[in-house]
């Protein structure tokens, strides 16, 4: 939520819920991670509850830790969003500023590591 659009954040995390509710089973796990400048806490905790989200969690990161996990997974901080899928500690997806019309690229490598 690093100033991306309201509606397309409401509309990656609905997907996400989807995607996650779709592989129930098969240890696929989402997270809206806000490393953003702001404090964007009571804007996701609102979307959460006006989207009834609950297959994936919403983590805060502020202040040193923030700039940890910006320099461990390599994150642009200018940046709207990013969005990394990962398996096994290997990262198989990366898109910066994904739009939801876009999401079934993440779709894609998600399916396509499950098969293997």
């Amino acid at each position: 939520m690093n100033g991306d659009d309201a509606k397309n954040v409401a509309s990656l995390a609905e997907q996400l819920e989807k995607l996650v509710a779709a592989n129930e089973g098969k240890n696929l796990r989402a997270y809206i991670v806000d490393v953003s400048d702001k404090a964007n806490k009571a804007e996701l905790e609102k979307l959460v509850a006006d989207k009834n989200l609950s297959k994936i969690g919403v983590a805060y990161i502020q202040g040193a830790p923030r700039d940890k996990v910006m320099r461990d997974w390599e994150l642009n901080p200018a940046a709207k969003n990013t969005v990394l899928y990962s398996k096994n500690r290997e990262v198989l997806f990366n898109a910066v500023n994904l739009l939801a019309k876009d999401f079934s690229k993440l779709e894609e490598a998600v399916k396509k590591s499950l098969a293997e």
